[in-house]
């Protein structure tokens, strides 16, 4: 790496830089000597050096003085640095009121409303919305500060909602989100020479523990009582009792990621996601998932067909941009007017962490092998799934596995309890199906049955009546009948 002093054919001179990288020369004239003093030629040589090394070698953004060395270099020696692949060319000059955050923000949307769904652009234009109504839409861009930057999120939280209530901590995560993308933009937009937003800004996104709910057996069994078509219930069905998202994971559901395993529901599984990679594999994990599987394969005998059907899935997998697929409403909406209670908050979700909660904390099962069948990380699952239970709900749930099952509907057929509360329903709107549903449970095998949870030893006793055994543990043994 040097600076020397080249002679010109007209017996000037000029600084010019020279380096090598992996066997390739390179050289840029920094300016003419008599008009370049030597030390502002050594500083140039020296950002030079350090704006290969950054963009080519190790691949970074530049710095703030990088950036700002840049907006301060003349056209010429830009234009050279712009042949070597290290800079951009140059935007146009703008006026003024072309920097305004209204301009800019407008900008932005422009560019992506072509290429984001109508949903997205919503959710882009409230963030810029309250963006501007915190600086002002003539505010110049140019001249938020990094102290700006990092007092923005706690003033978003404080604008609060229309109801006068603060924002949840993840809208304000995923509008900051948002906001970091504007910035990003117009940096490589040449708008402004400093993206404040890129360091040191962020938001802490805490689950809303007041929107958390366990979905009790009782709620289970009047969700699965108000849905009025195979394609609804097995939703919610799949979402409570296999911990399915009710959109995206079902939407892609064909006849032939479905194994049966000729009966042996402890062997049976569900590919998710199939058409990615190959997918995730789902154990069904017992007879009622098994069984609403039978029903949608019934329904959609095509090996390649879809078993969730209709005008909106249909659009999803076409690519449509502007197709809403919002279930939670159309769930809620029926459960409370079906039942006359209060909504159940982020019902699908819910549902889902109910039977994550159920299958680590009341069945034993591994936490990391949980998060692999639900489709997200072990952290996740901690921070976002896993629920506190109270004693009742351990008592309810031991009596549910616990309690060996008859039927009174004229069969032989024994399942577990979540086939009781998926036949109930069948009764209840199907009633055709419920035939059918019995047809199929005939065809489940006794060591599928004996494997229903793959845990038959677990110990699922309320914590309560364990501390009350330890305690009387030296007063006797176990208890037998005498006659």
């Amino acid at each position: 790496m040097t600076l020397d002093k080249k002679l010109n054919g007209s017996g000037t001179h000029s600084w010019r830089a020279r380096w090598e990288h992996e066997g390739r020369s390179y050289t840029v004239t920094i300016g003419s000597a008599s008009t370049t003093a030597d030390m502002k030629a050594k500083r140039d040589h020296d950002m030079i050096l350090s704006l290969f090394a950054t963009r080519v070698i190790h691949d970074e953004a530049f710095d703030k003085k990088q950036q700002a060395w840049l907006n301060g270099c003349d056209s010429k020696l830009h234009g050279r640095l712009k042949k070597l692949g290290l800079v951009r060319e140059r935007a146009a000059k703008r006026s003024a009121s072309a920097f305004t955050l209204a301009v800019v923000c407008k900008e932005f949307m422009d560019m992506k409303e072509p290429i984001v769904k109508t949903p997205t652009m919503k959710k882009i234009h409230l963030a810029f919305s309250r963006f501007q109504r915190h600086f002002g839409a003539g505010k110049d861009i140019r001249d938020i500060t990094p102290s700006d930057a990092k007092t923005y999120p706690r003033k978003l939280k404080q604008q609060g909602r229309a109801d006068g209530k603060p924002l949840a901590d993840s809208h304000v995560s995923k509008q900051l989100g948002q906001i970091k993308e504007l910035f990003r933009w117009a940096g490589s937009e040449g708008i402004i020479e400093v993206d404040v937003f890129a360091y040191g800004v962020s938001h802490t996104k805490r689950p809303d523990q007041t929107r958390s709910h366990y979905v009790t057996l009782t709620e289970t069994q009047e969700l699965f009582n108000c849905q009025y078509s195979l394609k609804s219930l097995a939703r919610i069905v799949l979402a409570r009792l296999m911990g399915l998202r009710g959109a995206a994971d079902t939407l892609w559901i064909r006849n032939c990621d479905v194994n049966f395993a000729n009966g042996d529901v402890s062997r049976a599984t569900v590919t998710i996601d199939s058409h990615k990679n190959g997918g995730r594999v789902c154990p069904m994990f017992h007879d009622a998932n098994w069984i609403i599987f039978k029903l949608l394969c019934d329904a959609e005998p095509n090996p390649d067909g879809y078993l969730f059907k209709g005008e909106k899935e249909d659009a999803v997998r076409a690519g449509e941009a502007d197709c809403d697929f919002s279930l939670s409403e159309q769930y809620a909406g029926r459960y409370t007017a079906s039942t006359g209670k209060s909504r159940i908050p982020k019902l699908f979700h819910n549902c889902r962490s109910s039977w994550v909660t159920d299958l680590v904390k009341v069945f034993g099962l591994n936490k990391h092998d949980c998060a692999n069948w639900i489709g997200h990380t072990e952290a996740i699952q901690g921070s976002n799934y896993l629920q506190m239970i109270s004693e009742d709900i351990y008592e309810a749930m031991a009596e549910v596995v616990n309690t060996k099952r008859g039927t009174d509907r004229g069969t032989d057929y024994i399942g577990s309890y979540w086939f009781e509360l998926l036949h109930t329903a069948l009764q209840t709107n199907h009633p055709e199906l419920a035939e059918a549903a019995l047809e199929h449970a005939s065809d489940i095998t006794k060591i599928g049955m004996r494997g229903l949870f793959r845990i038959p030893s677990v110990d699922i006793t309320p914590r309560s009546l364990l501390d009350q055994r330890e305690r009387n543990g030296s007063r006797g043994g176990t208890r037998t009948r005498t006659s």
